[in-house]
């Protein structure tokens, strides 16, 4: 069993949150944070302060299952870091 402590876990799930996020972006699926935070309802510099301070404020859950549901990230890559970040 991984010894990873909760805090490197939620801070990994973060980080690949906001790397499909980037993808994303350069795949011109979308324009970026400012899109996202419309898009959800919810403030540009919450997300930025995310993506920028992991071990402050992680991306809320009901975001990852967002980004997801919307953009086709594998659950499995976000949480696990494993198979590919895009489901088929």
């Amino acid at each position: 069993m991984a010894t990873e402590s909760t805090n490197e876990i939620s801070i990994a799930i973060n980080n690949r949150f906001f790397e499909a996020v980037d993808m994303l972006r350069s795949r011109g699926e979308i324009r970026g944070l400012g899109q996202l935070a419309r898009e959800w309802n919810m403030s540009r510099f919450a997300l930025t302060w995310s993506k920028n301070h992991p071990e402050k404020l992680r991306i809320k859950t009901d975001h990852i299952y967002l980004l997801a549901k919307e953009y086709r990230i594998s659950l499995d890559w976000i949480f696990f870091g494993i198979g590919p970040m895009f489901r088929k």
